[in-house]
């Protein structure tokens, strides 16, 4: 699911935000060359929550998955701008909800967003996160019973 959302996610940006690189984020953060990027946007899952069970045969909940889109810029103003990136990702992420390659339901809500904020700036690249959730329900997997099906119930009396 995390890897679907994170997939549908990119392509959209890509699609409504075509002046900016739009990718995953990446493996290995510790070696990625934040400040040698500029205008780009990189999705990645950020954290789960899980409601109470909704059912307990089998279990079902609510699954709300949180994602985040880094963006890197070396402006804070103006076209192509951490500004002006906040709010078209905000126009292309706000109430949408992702659709499967044959146009099915992808299986999560509508995305909203959750929050904005400062990361840090490196040699005059800025970083900033935006965060949307999606919510699903999720449920346990149901085991099958093994051995001769059952015909039926008899009841032994016991002395």
């Amino acid at each position: 699911m995390i890897n679907r959302l994170a997939k549908a996610m990119v392509a959209r940006l890509k699609d409504q935000l075509p002046g900016w690189d739009v990718d995953d984020f990446p493996d290995a953060p510790d070696r990625y060359g934040w400040a040698h990027q500029s205008q780009t946007l990189l999705v990645g899952f950020e954290a789960s929550t899980y409601g109470e069970p909704e059912s307990l045969d089998p279990v079902s909940m609510t699954r709300e998955i949180d994602m985040g889109v880094t963006i890197l810029c070396r402006s804070l103003h103006g076209d192509l701008s951490i500004a002006s990136a906040l709010e078209d990702i905000r126009r292309a992420l706000m109430g949408w909800r992702p659709l499967c390659a044959d146009g099915a339901p992808f299986g999560t809500r509508a995305l909203r967003p959750l929050s904005e904020r400062f990361v840090d700036e490196v040699q005059g690249v800025y970083r900033f996160v935006a965060l949307y959730r999606g919510a699903t329900t999720c449920a346990a997997e149901i085991l099958t019973l093994s051995g001769p099906p059952l015909k039926g119930i008899s009841t032994v009396e016991h002395p």
